[in-house]
């Protein structure tokens, strides 16, 4: 697939290499911080490999947008660093599982994507709770000239992107009270069990603070208490 946004003109780059994949990993978010100076910079990469932020997964870091707390609901992209350039169909399942999970805690988001290192995918939600997904072909993300990389171009043209170009929606859910619909606001994932997700929201012109309950497999949404 092709990489088909405005590539970002930001020069700032990766100035060496690392093997061992925790100190890639160390190295990778350090570069990532040093973007948030920039004006043009619309999300913030946070380290996460140790938070088992999406249900139990961890992914080794997120995209979130400046000034909003880390929550699931807040994932606008999903990302894992390996070390190897010539990735195995595992470790692309890898990071599309990350992706899949972020879609089924985001209920209404159609796409998102994932980062592996120097690819990057996009994962589309399907019918009857599929997926499917495309990708681009790995680029190599460190310098070899002066010139910046495709790899690097790529990652901070996403960072570059607002929330709503990579496919977040402000996460609410309707509800049907008689004869009129009510919109509650989702404000955090609460829990995550085998076959339900519940939430914490507001309802729509009311400060109440509700809990919303959502079956995994259907589409059923129960409001617990307000």
């Amino acid at each position: 697939t092709n990489f088909t946004w405005k590539v970002s003109k930001t020069t700032q780059y990766f100035i060496r290499r690392k093997k061992n994949e925790d100190e890639i990993q160390e190295y990778f978010i350090d570069e990532c911080k040093a973007l948030k100076v920039l004006p043009e910079i619309k999300l913030h990469v946070v380290d996460t490999h140790s938070i088992p932020l999406l249900s139990t997964q961890k992914p080794d870091f997120v995209f979130i947008q400046k000034g909003k707390p880390l929550d699931p609901l807040n994932v606008v992209a999903v990302g894992e660093i390996r070390t190897s350039h010539n990735f195995k169909n595992a470790d692309i399942g890898h990071a599309v599982a990350f992706g899949k999970k972020v879609l089924q805690l985001q209920l209404q988001r159609q796409y998102v994507y994932a980062v592996l290192t120097d690819c990057i995918i996009r994962i589309f939600r399907g019918d009857n709770n599929l997926f499917s997904y495309r990708y681009i072909l790995p680029e190599p993300l460190t310098y070899k000239t002066s010139e910046p990389p495709n790899s690097w171009k790529y990652l901070v043209t996403l960072v570059e992107n607002s929330p709503d170009q990579l496919g977040w929606i402000e996460p609410s859910i309707n509800f049907a009270d008689g004869n009129t619909i009510k919109t509650v606001t989702l404000v955090r994932s609460i829990s995550v069990g085998r076959t339900s997700i519940v939430y914490e929201g507001t309802l729509e012109n009311n400060e109440s603070s509700v809990v919303v309950k959502k079956s995994k497999k259907r589409t059923i949404f129960t409001l617990l208490y307000q």
